[in-house]
């Protein structure tokens, strides 16, 4: 695979793993991919994820879709990716309101190095629809989430765990018995993608998110996976996974008016 056919792999895996939720819509062609959650709480639910914009179309294309998700009363995001066109476009993001949130690398690996890398220093189990307030509760502090996300939350878990297809896994880890990270495996058209991946704040720094990672990529071997793709943020889990082996193909941002 070389280096264009990875970028569009990783740019096509970003809106696979994100189109599942079941009050959710994606809109998806070759120059265009837009997640709308009506009432969704969380900048999250609501994104461009690709976006191949004409030159003088961009100021009446952001317009329309900024006023499109405030009309909603929505938290919303824009991700810029190095297929992104115009290249510029973050300036018209910029001026409309939006700011960045966050910059994340694009990233692969194979199934096999990332095994190899993990120390087992946490007790990973694939969650069931019977620990799915353990799950949510164990995201949500993890991820130090606001409570009035829960429902919304709870609900995209619940109908993951019910999916008989089984494309979204989640997975809960425990140190010294106390469930402290949790992880999810997504298994897409693209491959076997690593969603969500935290360690509790008061945890970090212990190899832990290694040993999720590890385990998480065990299983998308045992699935007849190859190869990991994740999306990791630069500046915390993306150097974790450099060191694990991963090659990063590209960096993008993502802007978002997380208030109206």
């Amino acid at each position: 695979m070389n280096h264009d056919e990875k970028v569009r792999l990783l740019e096509q895996a970003n809106i696979e793993c994100n189109d599942g939720h079941p009050q959710s819509r994606m809109i998806v062609r070759d120059d265009w991919a837009q997640l709308i959650t009506p009432g969704g709480k969380g900048s999250a639910a609501n994104a461009v994820y690709r976006s191949v914009l004409d030159k003088s179309k961009v100021a009446e294309k952001v317009s329309e879709v900024c006023d499109f998700y405030e009309s909603m009363g929505v938290a919303y995001r824009w991700v810029v990716t190095p297929l992104t066109r115009p290249v510029d476009l973050s300036g018209s993001l910029e001026a409309r309101g939006l700011k960045l949130l966050y910059e994340a690398s694009a990233m692969i690996s194979s199934c096999d190095k990332a095994i190899n890398a993990g120390a087992e220093m946490l007790r990973v189990e694939e969650v069931t629809l019977a620990q799915l307030d353990l799950y949510v509760d164990t995201f949500m502090s993890c991820w130090e989430m606001p409570p009035e996300m829960k429902d919304e939350f709870s609900t995209g878990v619940a109908a993951s765990l019910k999916d008989p297809q089984r494309r979204f896994r989640c997975f809960i880890g425990f140190f010294n018995h106390q469930p402290v990270a949790t992880g999810g495996l997504v298994i897409i058209a693209s491959g076997a993608y690593l969603a969500s991946g935290t360690v509790h704040p008061k945890y970090r720094g212990r190899g832990l998110y290694k040993s999720l990672l590890s385990h998480r990529a065990n299983v998308a071997k045992s699935l007849g996976h190859n190869n990991l793709l994740i999306h990791a943020k630069t500046h915390t889990a993306a150097p974790i996974c450099t060191k694990l082996g991963f090659e990063t193909v590209y960096t993008h941002q993502v802007y978002s008016r997380e208030s109206l």
